[in-house]
């Protein structure tokens, strides 16, 4: 991306179940998880950057029944490895790539984006999911922020200065970034634990 070369290091953050968690800290390896159209950054295994309140949120809206954990890691590369979509020059090098090597790509081979819904929040994952799987596999890590739902929100204080939260995703292309002797299960969270707390923030609401 011609910018000269330099490290990066990431600590990055994994919500999934305790039993996945230990399975991933044992094998020293990360699935990519279930290969759909839709995923946010395309196919990868995916942390929170920065951020393991937003990871363990996650892991318990979408593991039911369940201890869920939450995994530390270090995300080390250069930055010609790394494509950041919060930068000028990292949406500079998509735009470009999308506009040459994927359009020559869709009209050689006759590729097609194939929309499973009509649902319009969800098209816009799958052209992205689209175009980022289409990345050259040099590039091993891709990181974008996007708007998460929550309460805070709706803090009045925080609409007049247009704070929302927001998480920083990072999707791992290559696992072979990822510094396995600095990863481990940064912390559990109990399911019975985490509904008190949840019904204390509402009580607390009201």
């Amino acid at each position: 991306m011609d910018e000269g070369t330099y490290n990066i290091d990431i600590v990055g953050f994994h919500g999934t179940s305790l039993e996945s968690a230990q399975k991933i800290i044992t094998e020293q390896n990360f699935t990519s998880g279930d290969i759909r159209n839709d995923h946010w950054l395309g196919q990868g295994a995916y942390f929170f950057r920065e951020d393991p309140e937003q990871a363990k949120i996650w892991a318990k809206s979408k593991i039911k029944g369940s201890e869920t954990a939450v995994i530390k890691t270090i995300v080390s590369l250069d930055n010609n490895s790394f494509l950041n979509l919060d930068t000028r020059s990292g949406l500079n090098y998509f735009n470009r790539y999308i506009k040459t090597e994927v359009k020559r790509k869709i009209l050689e081979e006759k590729a097609e984006i194939e929309l499973t819904t009509d649902d319009h929040s969800k098209i816009k994952h799958i052209y992205r999911c689209f175009f980022c799987n289409e990345l050259p596999t040099n590039i091993k890590a891709i990181q974008r922020t996007f708007f998460v739902q929550s309460t805070l929100n709706e803090d009045e204080t925080f609409k007049k200065m247009d704070v929302f939260v927001q998480g920083v995703q990072v999707c791992i292309r290559d696992l072979s970034v990822i510094d396995f002797t600095k990863t481990g299960i940064n912390n559990v969270i109990n399911m019975h634990t985490f509904r008190r707390r949840k019904k204390t923030k509402q009580k607390r609401k009201l």
